[in-house]
């Protein structure tokens, strides 16, 4: 009997985790947890334990992946651009930014254009291919690096870490907040002819999980803020990064792409994962720089 009884645990056992497993391999929803699961202690050590480069490294990475995605996209259209100009001068700009030097983040903002000028002078494409390249190119420079590269200095100021975490814990408990009940309760479609499957609840559900992750950030690790000043501020960052999303929306709409790769199960490509982020990482830096 001991030994039916341990057979039959076992069986139960590997019964449970065989379901755990199909979950997790055929929900969206199990795919996107399970990424988030495994995404989120990466984050916590580079952004409170890794020392200045590592940090660098890791955010050079998720440029360099969201660049490459982005030229993806636009190539699979026929849409002119430079990716190994872009790539090159995409990183040498967040290289700027941990530098610390203001002078060399103008370098490189006032040579970026320069350069795509100039590699196009001599170049054998129908002049409207050429200045299409260009803008396509400068312009997913200056979304993806220079957006995310705001991470860096605004991790070196005082309490630092403190605010790279305020802007995480806003912008993905908005998302997460603004994903479920969007998807259990949403009718009024947001920006229909941009997003069909975002809607008006889910973008209220988003603002209140953004205040919800501010207050959770004002008790565990920002108590030198208000209550107030956090939600208030919790409030502008969330609804930037829902602008960020349909920003990322409108261009995969223009570009014919469902999600901009797939490189995250459950959660699309790199893009996807940090369009939110996009605008409300410079918003916040610019913010406590100008509040001095």
């Amino acid at each position: 009997m001991k030994i039916g009884k341990s057979k039959l645990k076992i069986g139960n056992f590997q019964f449970a985790l065989s379901n755990f497993r199909w979950a997790f391999s055929n929900s969206p929803k199990g795919k996107r947890v399970l990424t988030a699961a495994l995404l989120l202690p990466v984050v916590i050590f580079f952004v409170l334990k890794a020392p200045p480069l590592y940090f660098f490294s890791l955010l050079s990475l998720i440029i360099l992946l969201g660049l490459t995605e982005l030229f993806t996209m636009l190539s699979r259209q026929q849409q002119v651009c430079y990716p190994l100009p872009g790539l090159i001068l995409g990183e040498l700009l967040a290289l700027a930014f941990f530098l610390e030097k203001r002078e060399w983040i103008q370098l490189v903002l006032t040579a970026t254009p320069i350069t795509l000028l100039v590699s196009q002078l001599f170049s054998r494409r129908d002049f409207w291919e050429s200045t299409q390249g260009i803008s396509n190119t400068l312009f997913a420079i200056l979304y993806v690096s220079w957006s995310l590269s705001h991470f860096l200095p605004l991790r070196e100021l005082e309490d630092g870490r403190g605010y790279v975490f305020f802007v995480l814990w806003v912008i993905w408990f908005g998302d997460t907040a603004a994903y479920y009940v969007g998807r259990s309760w949403g009718r009024h479609p947001l920006a229909g002819r941009i997003s069909p499957k975002k809607t008006v609840e889910g973008a209220v559900g988003g603002l209140g999980g953004g205040l919800l992750g501010a207050w959770i950030a004002h008790t565990w690790f920002l108590g030198s803020w208000s209550a107030i000043h956090c939600l208030l501020v919790g409030l502008a960052l969330n609804a930037l990064g829902q602008l960020g999303d349909l920003g990322e929306s409108l261009i995969k709409r223009g570009l014919e792409a469902k999600d901009s790769g797939s490189l995250l199960p459950g959660h699309g490509g790199m893009l996807d994962r940090v369009d939110s982020l996009l605008f409300a990482a410079p918003a916040m830096y610019y913010y406590l720089i100008m509040k001095g």
